[in-house]
This record gives structure tokens, sequence and C-alpha cells, in this order.
């Protein structure tokens, strides 16, 4: 009775090592053991290329980082473990140089990092991802190489990718007339692809530049996502507009300001420009401030008001020579290149198109 359980118990330990013997032989021989230690080391949210960091057994060649669907290691081979060298005199390929550091008290493993040379997109990751790999034959012949199947590991630690939030400004008319018309600066907000889904401004603070010497200060109006009315203090060549709201994400316009032309000047042009932008927002946490970019082309020219009946002439009252060229508008009769810039000036001062009327105006006003 002895025997046979003597005999039983080395056959169980026999079928043990024949179902064990593989498994910890394809360990050893493969390595085909996920990394651990997964870290991700960002400088902001504005940082788009952060460094990643694993550790890993010796045995895998490369591994592939993906960064949600973002493959963030290079597109040729992944990041390198190393470089292999063939020994001749053991006929297998063995380590000559490696880009992981040994970790100490764990024999064979070593951890790496690495920083991406082109930004991830501006967006939120959920989940990142190290693969080791290894080709077929890397050591030798028999060396069946991994594809990263059972050598994945997951972060689940998500982070984000901010991008800048724009501004710009568009202006109308293109032209005024001083004394008289109105142009209207409307300032947009681009904060939809500040991540994926865009963040929530929570204050906004800017100048807008512009020659006070043509236009009055504005009045300012805050529209579409504002829903608190800003504020507009005049300043030396600009007005500071203050905005405490949250604006949610969009492209669209928030503020408008209107300019009146000032009355009694000789015109000329103006140009539009953001100065001194500050921006906060309350899912900006790591970063000093809310980074914007800013752009604008927007401008107008005043125009000098016109006098009635004064078309070519010039000074306070009309001429002889100003009804001559309202016939001959009238007429269609060709003007010379002066009397077509004054009658341009002119039709833009009065807002309206020269004709018979401005003829018999001048020659009423002659006649008195």
């Amino acid at each position: 009775m002895a025997v046979r359980r003597k005999i039983l118990t080395l056959t169980l330990i026999g079928l043990m090592a024949a179902f064990m013997g593989p498994i910890c032989a394809n360990a050893q021989t493969t390595y085909e053991i996920p990394p651990t230690d997964l870290t991700l080391v960002q400088t902001d949210e504005y940082d788009a290329m952060p460094t990643f960091g694993w550790t890993c057994i010796s045995g895998p060649t490369s591994f592939v980082i993906t960064a949600g669907t973002q493959v963030v290691s290079p597109a040729e081979g992944g990041v390198s473990a190393g470089t292999l060298k063939y020994d001749e005199t053991a006929k297998v390929n063995k380590w000559d140089t490696r880009t992981g550091t040994a970790v100490t008290g764990k024999d064979g493993y070593y951890s790496y990092t690495y920083k991406p040379t082109t930004a991830l997109s501006v967006g939120t990751v959920s989940s990142w991802k190290v693969m080791a790999v290894r080709a077929a034959k890397t050591k030798n012949d028999a060396d069946l190489g991994f594809d990263g199947t059972k050598s994945t590991a997951t972060s689940t630690t998500g982070f984000s990718v901010f991008g800048n939030v724009a501004l710009s400004m568009t202006a109308a008319p293109a032209q005024v007339v001083a004394g008289k018309d109105t142009v209207t600066v409307k300032v947009a907000l681009d904060n939809s692809a500040a991540t994926s889904g865009g963040f929530t401004v929570a204050t906004l603070d800017f100048d807008v530049t512009y020659d006070t010497a043509l236009l009055d200060a504005p009045t300012v109006k805050g529209v579409g996502r504002v829903t608190t009315t800003p504020t507009a203090t005049p300043g030396t060549g600009k007005v500071t507009v203050k905005i405490v709201a949250n604006i949610v994400a969009d492209t669209t316009d928030i503020v408008e300001l209107a300019f009146k032309a000032k009355e009694g000047v000789t015109g000329g042009d103006v140009a539009f420009a953001f100065a001194n932008v500050t921006a906060t927002s309350a899912d900006v946490k790591k970063a000093a401030k809310v980074k914007t970019t800013e752009t604008s082309n927007a401008a107008t020219k005043v125009m000098p008001a016109a006098t009635e009946g004064v078309i070519v002439s010039g000074g306070t009252a009309p001429m002889l020579m100003d009804a001559v060229v309202a016939l001959k508008i009238s007429t269609a009769l060709p003007l010379t290149t002066d009397q077509t810039t004054a009658v341009t000036k002119y039709a833009a001062g009065m807002g309206r198109a020269v004709g018979v009327r401005d003829a018999v105006y001048v020659l009423d006003a002659l006649a008195k």
C-alpha cells in the first residue's frame, strides 16, 4: 500500500512538472510580462509632450506607447530598449547597450522614460498604455518573439492637453464719416478647442487699442455667451474691457464696442488691436494662467464730414465750380482725377451720391 502511495505521489509530481515546466520555461524564455510602475510627468495642462515612464523585466526590445488613440512612441519600431550585439561564442544576440536603468534590488528589471518629439493632440486622455514587444528570432532562431498581447500595461490615470483660447476682432463699416457715423467692433472668443470639449472661461480682461484722436471712447455690451455687462474703462490710446462671467465653450462673439467718429476731424485710418489679455478658468489648475492667442485685422477709415454744396472747391461755401462738377456728373461727362477724388470724399461725407440736387443747391446759393 505504501508503495502504491509512493508511486501515486511520484506520478502527481511528474504530471505537475510536465505542466508547470513549459510555463516556467516559456516565461523565462520570452519574458512576456507587462510593464509596471507606469508614470506620467506633465509640467502643466499646456504641456503637450509629457514624459512617460515605466519599469519592465529584461526581454523586450522595444515599447509602444499609446495615449488614448494616439501612438506616442516613434512610428518605426517604438521606443528602443537598447542595442543588441551578436555573441560569437554563445551564438546568440546579447545586450550591448541599454536605454533603461537597472532597478536596484530587482535583478533583471529596468526603468525607462520617453518624452515625445511631437506634440500630442489637444484633448482629454482617459488612459494610456505601454506595450512590451520583441521581434521573432531576436535572440536566436528559436526565439518566437511576442507582440504585446500578453505584455501590455494600462494606466487609468487620465490627463488633459490644453490648447490656447483665441480672441479675434472684426470692424464694420469699413468707412465712417466724422461726427456722423459709428463703427462697431465685435470681439469673438474661441474656447471650443482648448480641450476636446473646450472649457469655461471665468474672467477675461483685455485692451482694445485704437486712434483716440479719430474715435470717441466706445460704449460696450456683452453678447451671446456673456450674461453680465462688461465694463469699459478709457485709457491712453485704448479702452480696457473686463468681463466677469462664465463664458461657455464656443466660437461666437462675446462683446460689441461701438466707436463714434469724432466731430470736426480731417479723417484718417484706424486699426484696432488687442493688448494685455488675461483669462482665468477653474479648469486650469496647474498653469499660471489660461494661455491665449489674439489676432486682429480690424480697421476702419474715418472720412471728413462734408459741407453741403462744397464738392470740389473747398472752403466753407459752395462755388460755381461745384455746380459745374455736379452737372457733369448728372450728364455723365468725364471728371479729372482730382475732381473724382474730391467727389468721392464729398459723397462719403454726405452719405449719398452727387447729382442734380447738388447743382441746384449750389446755383441757388450763388444766386442769393
